[in-house]
């Protein structure tokens, strides 16, 4: 799969902002579905090797300041 994150506009006003990853099929490059994120920015989107072991620590999020 393809994994591709789309933050929300920086130039529209909106009351809430979003992000949001699209999954497409790397050999057609259909759209199979979406992840919406209640965060308005995706910084990077990374792999993670097979068996890793994903820990609240490794998954945490820190808010950042308004």
């Amino acid at each position: 799969h393809i994994y591709i994150g789309i933050s929300s506009s920086r130039n529209i006003v909106q009351e809430s902002k979003h992000s949001k990853i699209v999954v497409l099929d790397r050999g057609t490059l259909e759209r199979l579905g979406e992840v919406r994120l209640d965060y308005p920015e995706i910084y990077s989107v990374c792999t993670i090797p097979e068996g890793t072991e994903l820990t609240p620590e490794r998954l945490r999020v820190e808010d950042q300041p308004s």
